[in-house]
């Protein structure tokens, strides 16, 4: 799911793929290393979501 810097994204299916990781990670469905996994998973989706060129649909 990476776009490049200043790519559009549906904001709906970002935030809800972004929701689904924490709480997964919340309910503790992962082992330890797929939690590591699933943490880069956040962290580059919240980039994506910082770099986005449509910031205003994720307010």
């Amino acid at each position: 799911m990476q776009d490049p810097s200043g790519s559009t994204l549906q904001a709906k299916d970002e935030i809800d793929r972004l929701r689904q990781l924490c709480v997964n990670m919340d309910k503790g469905k992962y082992n330890a290393d797929a939690r590591v996994s699933a943490a880069k998973r956040v962290k580059e989706a919240v980039k994506n979501i910082i770099s986005a060129s449509n910031k205003a649909d994720f307010a």
